[in-house]
């Protein structure tokens, strides 16, 4: 009997496993981040190119452009959290189409993780928020902005980005918050920031809205904890044996009272 259980956990795990890789699959050709066989777009993807290939050019960390604009050289205004990527691929010797495309795949893949792992957290079945996770990601709100480069990545990451405040928000009612998990908030918000400012903006407002629902719930739960603290209370008071017969001391309701004479 156990062994069946396990065989049968060990086919469900196996089920899981193979729809998510499907499930990506899907993503990735659907949004066209298919490494050595298609690209997102191809406007944007030599326009950032431009920078990848300028930091490849100077120090690992360096994250300015100066190999063109003029008169002086132009700074990246948003999309850094891919560009920088892609000079790191560029600097194994891949094309720069082909980087752009991987890079897609791999912040793809962070936002099904993350979108799955937020349909799960609210109660979905692990195939149910899988397809959720590729419904999302698969919409024209993701890949009919391909063509403004990483706008397209921003939306798809803001399921991933509102996990991480639920999660935070989720360890700091229960004040069990490590100063390593503290640093997933300003780790998030600096990749949304650089990112984009369109979906920086729109995840803004869902992690606030979020905090305040979770904010209110956390009130109503400890509420009712409270309520049902003081019902056991006095349920066990009423439950308690009281004295009966000779062991009751009725002293103190047969005193008798001496009420002085008028007149």
């Amino acid at each position: 009997m156990n062994s069946l259980l396990i065989k049968n956990a060990g086919l469900g795990k196996l089920h899981e496993t193979l729809l998510s890789f499907i499930g990506i699959g899907f993503i990735l050709a659907v949004n066209g981040a298919v490494p050595f066989v298609m690209m997102p777009t191809l406007g944007q993807a030599v326009w950032t190119s431009g920078f990848s290939l300028s930091f490849a050019n100077n120090g690992l960390f360096s994250v300015y452009a100066d190999n063109f604009g003029a008169p002086a050289p132009a700074p990246l205004s948003f999309g850094l959290p891919a560009a920088w990527p892609m000079s790191l691929l560029i600097r194994f010797g891949i094309d720069f189409w082909d980087a752009y495309a991987a890079v897609f795949a791999g912040w793809l893949i962070v936002a099904f993780w993350g979108a799955r792992r937020l349909a799960i957290h609210y109660r979905l079945k692990k195939t149910v928020a899988s397809l959720a996770a590729v419904c999302w990601l698969t919409t024209p709100m993701i890949w009919g902005h391909a063509g403004y480069s990483m706008l397209s990545l921003g939306l798809a990451l803001i399921p991933t980005y509102l996990l991480t405040i639920i999660f935070i928000n989720e360890k700091l009612q229960r004040r069990r918050l490590s100063v390593l998990q503290a640093m997933l908030v300003p780790a998030t918000f600096t990749i949304a920031t650089f990112m984009d400012g369109y979906s920086l903006i729109m995840f803004s407002i869902a992690a606030g809205l979020v905090t305040i629902g979770q904010y209110w719930s956390f009130r109503q739960i400890d509420s009712g904890a409270g309520a049902l603290r003081q019902r056991d209370g006095l349920y066990r008071l009423q439950r308690e044996p009281r004295p009966v017969g000779r062991d009751v001391d009725r002293s103190a309701d047969h005193r008798q009272v001496v009420v002085p004479a008028v007149g």
